[in-house]
């Protein structure tokens, strides 16, 4: 039997137990009230509802009272005022709608930029459409003067937003034209900018380009039709600004006009104005439209702080704002700012709505990181949303060169030259991808259409300097006949890349006239002359004395090396060849004692090396140090070019050239250690009789010739020089 003990604990529990029951329960029916309090729709959406409902009955006015008592609510409420303008479309009520709801008129705008005219959440192309034909119908159907101001404004837009289109048209079909008639992309910036006249001015001097007067023709005829239907646009629009200059549909079309035709002063006097004329609650659709339109045109003037700081107050009065947050990671993009930029690109995506300009920000800041794989991948998506950006196939481009693809990157970069207004750094850019991609004539073809940029070229000098290296590396690598007649360009004398473009211009030179290995022909004077026009400058001083020694003539070669090497000691290029010519010689000590009067033997490892041969020569066996690092104007000469051009299928021809005329490299070193008894004994000639007397030194000479041939990549180094640090991240 249970005992009285016993039977009150069990009933305690039980008690306990339905008690911890009730209260789950009570905590489960609290819960599923507030689930179902939050997702109840607010006064203003309830009153919304209620007008659709009333307007499937077809009861118009009463739904009319209701989307009114929404909007009373809620200004905002984009979904009422199509509700309203169904219900009720009078033309007072379109005046309101106008004022109101700036969206409306998107597919009447001379920009059609999807970005520009900013869209707010849940918009509905549908939706939009029919309010506007709604619109439409009861503005062009009413009496009233009070239409006219309605009229005035949606016929000018209409009227200008089709000349813009029309004219975007003429501009795509002339950029095909651009790309196979090689117009300047220059000449198309009056047709981005709208302007009319000058682009019959263009079209009139382009009139060579047309294969038959009857296309050309058809162009003037179009681009004349445009003109005047955005001419009679605009005067329709000045007429409505005229009847009421506070109508906002009018201003901002307008100001919109303003920003396509570059007027960006004109178009943030005229937002601002209306920024402060408005009345509406803060943060409504009217003041969200004006500031975005000053953030833009701020931007476009070069002010991105300013057009930051209006960027950050939209994000105030809306702080989920997705085309603010892009707009934003846009801008601290272009100033440097990738932390920020990053966390508004990461932010934006975090909603799931994709947009390419998110993967941009992203992709061109795994570039700056080096994430090649990453920034592909980004940049990629980046062009599938948008193929038509020239700056995200730049960005695009750069990774492709970063990461070695250089075939790659030069087609690219070519492709967005054509489209590019400033072709010129673009053109250099997809040169030296060619350069790096062993395409010597796409580099020459390449970096003299750049040349052509010659305003650019005017600002940017180290540019000019680049493109010119570009162009001669492609000859050297070349090889072409017309080399021979190359005349040397005034750049040359250009700082800072005055030693990289004498040596690529004197190993050209002596290229073709002084291929042969051992007949002494006389130098070119005309050649001699220029590098002796630049004075004192040590690299033209020592192409002087290589085209010399090219040419066979080794005696007045070392005269100009000697009278360098005393004037000027710590220039190692003269020192370190001067001292091969007397190694060449026998004499060991001249060209050990040449190469002391550096002072540099402790801190050059070029001057090093050089040293511990000839203490090698002499039978002093020392190491001999690390192998040549990247090539540099501070120890290598014309000998890069040289070689590019004048290459021997005879092996031993090319050695005793590269013994002669390539004093830095680690495989003149070889060549010399291999084959310096015979050469101390009959100079030159002595690389052939020791080959003839020993096999293994033939087999290894063989070996280091072909080993030295496959090294192109030493001349692509020397002509790029410090190109890609030059070049802009974004155009």
């Amino acid at each position: 039997m249970n005992s009285p003990v016993r039977r009150f604990r069990r009933h305690l529990r039980s008690g306990r137990t339905l008690r911890v029951w009730l209260a789950s329960l009570l905590v489960l029916f609290a819960a599923a009230g507030a689930v179902l309090w939050l997702a109840m729709p607010g006064p203003a959406e309830r009153a919304y509802y209620r007008g659709v409902r009333l307007l499937e009955k077809e009861r118009g006015p009463e739904a009319a009272a209701e989307f009114q008592r929404a909007l009373d609510l809620d200004p905002g409420l984009e979904g009422a005022w199509h509700g309203l303008l169904a219900a009720d479309p009078t033309p007072a009520l379109c005046r309101r709608v106008a004022q109101n709801c700036p969206g409306l008129f998107d597919p009447y705008q001379p920009l059609q930029d999807r970005e520009l005219l900013v869209r707010g959440p849940g918009w509905s192309a549908q939706a939009w459409r029919e309010s506007l034909i709604r619109y439409e119908e009861a503005v062009l159907a009413a009496e009233s003067d009070d239409a006219d101001i309605l009229r005035s404004d949606l016929l000018g837009r209409k009227a200008v937003a089709e000349a813009c289109r029309d004219m975007r048209g003429i501009r795509a079909d002339i950029q095909i034209l651009l790309i196979k008639k090689r117009l300047p992309p220059a000449s198309l910036r009056s047709l981005e900018t709208y302007d009319f006249a000058r682009s019959q001015e263009m079209l009139v001097g382009s009139i060579a380009l047309f294969d038959a007067p009857s296309a050309w023709l058809e162009y003037f005829r179009r681009l004349d039709a445009a003109g005047r239907a955005f001419a009679t646009g605009m005067a329709q629009l000045k007429q409505a600004a005229e009847l009421d200059p506070t109508f906002l549909p009018t201003q901002l079309t307008l100001a919109y006009v303003d920003l396509a035709r570059g007027d960006t002063a004109a178009a943030l006097e005229r937002c601002r104005r209306l920024l402060a004329e408005h009345r509406g609650r803060p943060g409504d659709p009217v003041e969200l439209r004006l500031r975005f339109c000053i953030a833009q045109a701020l931007s476009e003037s070069g002010q991105p702080e300013p057009a930051l700081a209006e960027l950050r107050k939209i994000l105030q009065l809306r702080p989920g704002d997705h085309e603010a947050r892009l707009r934003v990671g846009m801008l601290s993009l272009d100033l440097g700012r990738m932390a920020e930029a990053e966390a508004a690109a990461r932010a934006a995506l975090s909603g799931r709505r994709a947009d390419y300009r998110a993967s941009y920000i992203l992709g061109t800041i795994s570039l700056e990181r080096g994430d090649h794989v990453a920034a592909a991948q980004q940049l990629r998506t980046a062009l599938r949303g948008r193929p038509q950006d020239v700056d995200i196939r730049y960005s695009l481009a750069r990774s492709e060169e970063t990461a070695g693809r250089h075939a790659s990157a030069f087609h690219e970069f070519a492709e967005i030259a054509r489209r590019s207004r400033r072709p010129g750094w673009v053109f250099a850019a997809a040169a030296a991808s060619a350069l790096a991609a062993d395409q010597a004539a796409q580099a020459r073809g390449a970096a003299t259409r750049g040349l052509a940029d010659t305003k650019l070229l005017q600002k940017r000098p180290k540019l000019r300097v680049a493109l010119h290296r570009f162009q001669l590396a492609g000859a050297a690598m070349t090889g072409g006949s017309d080399l021979a007649q190359i005349t040397p360009p005034p750049v040359a004398t250009i700082e800072p890349d005055r030693e990289l473009t004498n040596y690529l211009l004197a190993g050209i030179l002596a290229g073709r006239p002084y291929a042969a290995p051992d007949a002494a022909v006389a130098a070119n004077k005309e050649h001699l002359a220029f590098f002796e026009a630049q004075g004192d400058e040590p690299s033209a001083r020592y192409a002087a004395a290589f085209l010399l020694a090219a040419a066979g003539q080794t005696d007045a070669a070392r005269k100009r090396l000697e009278a360098l090497n005393t004037a000027q000691p710590t220039y190692l290029p003269a020192a370190v060849h001067l001292a091969r010519l007397h190694l060449i010689d026998g004499k060991t000590e001249l060209a050990a004692r040449a190469l002391r009067r550096t002072g540099e033997a402790d801190t050059s490892s070029t001057v090093a090396r050089t040293l511990a041969l000839i203490d090698s020569l002499q039978g002093v066996r020392l190491s001999g140090g690390a192998d040549d690092g990247p090539a540099s104007a501070a120890v290598v000469g014309p000998h890069l070019a040289f070689f590019a051009v004048a290459m021997h299928h005879d092996y031993l021809a090319c050695a005793r050239r590269i013994v002669l005329l390539d004093p830095c490299s680690t495989t003149g070193r070889a060549i010399l250690s291999l084959t310096y008894p015979h050469v101390r004994q009959h100079g030159l000639a002595g690389v052939g009789r020791a080959a003839e007397a020993d096999e293994t030194v033939d087999l290894a000479l063989r070996r280091a010739v072909a080993a030295y041939q496959a090294q192109r990549g030493r001349l692509y180094r020397l002509a790029i020089g410090n190109f890609w640090a030059m070049l802009p991240a974004r155009l």
